[in-house]
């Protein structure tokens, strides 16, 4: 086995922005496919009139509980989920991505995010 140096470079202002932007983005994709498959899956579990359910569960975050109710304007709880889900969405990309860059090899990377998807879903759904 041999021995590999690893010269230390220091970590520049542009390599944090680049950071920064590459988990804003990855945090975008990732959140606009969960939002999608939990639409989807609310959908096909209890019918086509559920479909916005989640979108409605995560609006009520900023909006309250009166959000839930089925005469509560849809547009206005849909609206306020679509933010609620992109900022979080986009948080969550920067964090994670912050964390991921400290690590070496591709075990490690899906070990992490792993646990870091279970602990956003124990979180957000039990906290």
């Amino acid at each position: 086995m041999a021995y590999r140096d690893y010269i230390h470079t220091p970590v520049t202002p542009r390599d944090i922005r680049w950071g920064l932007q590459q988990g804003a983005v990855a945090g975008i994709v990732a959140g606009l496919v969960f939002a999608a498959f939990e639409m989807t899956a609310s959908a096909f579990m209890m019918g086509a009139e559920a479909f916005f359910m989640p979108l409605r569960m995560i609006g009520a975050i900023a909006l309250g509980p009166e959000a839930l109710d089925p005469g509560y304007s849809l547009l206005t709880a849909s609206i306020a989920g679509v933010i609620v889900h992109m900022i979080l969405a986009i948080v969550y990309g920067i964090v994670f991505g912050e964390i991921a860059a400290m690590l070496r090899g591709s075990a490690a990377f899906i070990g992490l995010g792993s646990v870091f998807g279970l602990a956003l879903w124990l979180v957000n759904f039990y906290v």
